[in-house]
């Protein structure tokens, strides 16, 4: 048994394996720093696979006013070769500071995980904010920043389309069967 975030090394030489895949854990450890800096040292290449700061910051997933998965203690981005990693401050549980249910659905799969894959080595960073109000205005700016992200926009505007649409094709199944009966 080992503890990954004990802050002792891996019991592997450096570079030992010649690819690792993390997924889906980075999010839930204590010291997620550590871990990525022993992937690193152990490893020649790998793949990380994280839940994106957008889907984490959206309500609904476990629970409407819970944001994300409320196990998960980190926000993470990335930024080219560059993992960041922001505690999940219990303030993000707030309705002006999240994302509200509704937009979950708006979210197309390709922004709802950071998939990164890399070689040689990569760098990390943590950020922490301190005070409530700093805290607050961060979430809020996130938030303001990412109202309709990337391709959801696109995918917002299809959805009124198809509903304009399907209320047409309604309206005109509706006239059809008055006039035949």
């Amino acid at each position: 048994r080992r503890d990954l975030c004990g802050r002792e090394p891996w019991p592997f030489t450096d570079k030992f394996f010649d690819f690792s895949i993390c997924s889906h854990t980075l999010e839930d450890l204590r010291d997620p720093l550590f871990v990525c800096s022993e992937l690193v040292r152990v490893s020649k290449r790998g793949y990380i696979e994280v839940p994106s700061r957008l889907l984490e910051t959206c309500r609904g997933q476990e629970d409407p006013a819970i944001a994300g998965l409320s196990h998960h203690r980190w926000l993470v981005e990335r930024r080219q070769d560059h993992l960041s990693f922001t505690p999940k401050y219990h303030l993000i549980h707030d309705d002006q500071l999240s994302f509200p249910s509704w937009y979950l659905r708006l979210i197309p799969e390709s922004e709802r995980l950071i998939c990164f894959f890399w070689e040689g080595s990569f760098t990390i960073s943590e950020t922490t904010i301190h005070g409530a109000e700093k805290v607050r205005a961060s979430l809020r700016s996130f938030v303001e920043q990412h109202t309709f992200p990337g391709t959801a926009t696109r995918n917002w505007a299809r959805l009124q389309d198809g509903l304009g649409s399907l209320r047409r094709r309604g309206r005109q199944a509706l006239s059809a069967f008055r006039r035949s009966h």
